[in-house]
């Protein structure tokens, strides 16, 4: 989400958390309802840095910090702290 602050991208995620729970998969031929959770991660990039892969990567480690805390949320990441010497 360009020019997005976490906030605003937290409160985007959560919206779509819950309008997927609020439409339970059937199950093809028998009918029943299945409620699938869903967990994601978001993190702020672009000021510390803008390697995809180093955002992608803070990312999923929010997604599993979210299931580590229960599952069925939406859990805010960190980019890691740039190392000594290093310019933002």
């Amino acid at each position: 989400m360009p020019k997005s602050d976490l906030a605003a991208a937290l409160a985007v995620a959560e919206r779509a958390r819950e309008a997927w729970l609020a439409h339970p998969l059937t199950v093809p031929g028998g009918g029943e309802r299945l409620r699938v959770t869903f967990s994601g991660g978001v993190v702020e990039g672009g000021r510390e840095t803008t390697d995809v892969n180093e955002i992608l990567a803070a990312a999923d480690r929010a997604l599993y910090a979210a299931k580590v805390a229960g599952k069925d949320r939406i859990a805010a990441g960190a980019l890691p702290l740039p190392k000594a010497g290093q310019s933002l």
